[in-house]
């Protein structure tokens, strides 16, 4: 594995990167719109380019060591978020984000994931600096996650909000309506003259204000459906307002969050390739930067890719076991071997972890792109 980056090549490179994203995000609130396929693939390009230009520089700086596991880390991780896709579809789906306010919802929710996977690599790779033996963990995570796949029990049709999304609906307000890209709104809270309000049980079983004649209630999810208001008795007062989130915040939130559960999977498959942090994070970074034009240009095409998810568990079981073999070569553990590294089986490079991902995920696109080709109906004999 390759050793430490120069410390001005890390800051230049961090700098440089950031640059970019907040020009993505400035471009994105500038002209809010649904991207085509058209634009989103040239996006999607700039963006494999910027990673191939910076495995370029990588080379240059320190060697092909660190640009090999560069890339490969970084195949890992694009292919790995692939499966991101999919859940990101069910939760703007679950919330009804409008069209033209997704592109800026994505890039901000990946945004705040990034920020939580930065907290996790750093974390990582102080845990593994001190306990070797962190990787039979991390290789049993992956082998475990790997048969998962294969299995099915990854799949889940219906989105479901999160303990965090929970806790945050317990501690505010949350409006009904968008409000354009406002992250708060101010809600009316009418009540009658001369008339307190009264609490009763909310339908999650929360305590809430009953609402009073003429009161719009505030809808508890954003999936409950409006509700209408009552005949407004001629005394009432006129209604005070109070700030509450909108959807656009929850979203965010649900989008951020969601993806820190990939990351405990794909993290590790990382520091399976290499064990510096700088390297892990990049990765992380230029899979998820495309990610969100990805999302448009293959919202249709991810349903063709049938056989993906047995290449991605192929990698990751592949990654488990070097992590292994990797744990044995490198053992402390008292009880294993009397705390003596256990040298059974190969030391696999980083060379030939780039050519089985390669060759995993090459063989899972051919085989979903040739299966979709073959005619749906049953074959009749010729005459």
């Amino acid at each position: 594995m390759s050793g430490v980056l120069p410390l001005w090549f890390e800051v230049a490179a961090l700098v440089a990167i950031t640059g970019i994203l907040v020009a993505d995000l400035v471009i994105i609130g500038r002209r809010p719109h649904v991207p085509g396929f058209a634009e989103s693939a040239r996006w999607v390009g700039f963006y494999i380019a910027l990673a191939l230009v910076f495995a370029g520089v990588l080379y240059a700086v320190a060697g092909p060591a660190p640009a090999t596991e560069f890339v490969a880390g970084w195949l890992t991780e694009y292919s790995l978020s692939l499966d991101n896709l999919f859940v990101f579809a069910l939760i703007l789906t679950a919330f009804a984000v409008p069209a033209p306010l997704q592109q800026r919802t994505l890039m901000i929710g990946i945004l705040i994931a990034l920020g939580l996977r930065a907290i996790l690599i750093v974390a990582g790779a102080a845990v593994i600096e001190r306990f070797t033996w962190v990787f039979f963990l991390f290789g049993a995570v992956l082998l475990v996650t790997a048969i998962g796949m294969v299995k099915g029990e990854d799949e889940n049709e219906e989105y479901r909000e999160n303990g965090t999304v929970r806790a945050v609906r317990r501690l505010m307000p949350v409006s009904e309506e968008y409000d354009g890209k406002n992250l708060t709104t101010r809600i009316d809270v009418a009540s009658p003259s001369g008339e307190s309000s009264t609490a009763v049980e909310s339908s999650s079983g929360e305590s809430a204000t009953a609402p009073s004649a003429g009161q719009v209630q505030p809808a508890t999810s954003v999936f409950d459906a409006p509700t209408e208001p009552r005949p407004v008795p001629y005394e009432t007062v006129p209604s005070r307002t109070r700030r509450a989130l909108t959807p656009m915040a929850l979203v965010i939130l649900a989008l951020g969050t969601t993806d820190l559960l990939f990351a405990l999977d794909s993290i590790p498959a990382i520091f399976g390739i290499t064990g510096n942090p700088f390297i892990v994070f990049t990765t992380n970074l230029f899979a998820l930067m495309g990610l969100r034009q990805l999302y448009f240009m293959l919202s249709g095409l991810m349903e063709r890719l049938t056989y993906l998810k047995f290449g991605l568990a192929a990698i990751l079981a592949f990654i488990g076991v070097k992590l292994v073999l990797h744990a044995l070569h490198t053992n402390t553990l008292p009880f294993l071997n009397h705390g003596e590294p256990i040298m059974w089986g190969p030391e696999i490079s980083t060379g030939a972890s780039l050519v089985v991902i390669v060759g995993c995920l090459g063989v899972a696109a051919a085989v979903s792109l040739l299966a979709g080709r073959r005619p749906s109906g049953p074959l009749t004999p010729a005459s």
